[in-house]
């Protein structure tokens, strides 16, 4: 509840543009989407994820990164 009364203090010590601002931004916050952030795959193997790669298969010098 601290941080509640000193947001309306501060807010009440505002020019009443500012005031209505204060407000319009606390209605934007409400209506955001929050950003859910999804649980990253964990690969353990690439075996079999390349069948038709042939491993012996060399690549030139100039085709490495």
């Amino acid at each position: 509840m601290v941080t509640t009364a000193t947001l309306i203090k501060e807010i009440e010590s505002l020019p009443e543009k500012s005031v209505a601002e204060v407000f319009d931004f606390v209605l934007f916050l409400r209506t955001r989407i929050p950003v859910i952030e999804f649980e990253k795959p964990k690969v353990k193997s690439m075996y079999g994820a390349f069948s038709g790669l042939d491993p012996s298969f060399e690549r030139e010098e100039e085709d490495r990164v």
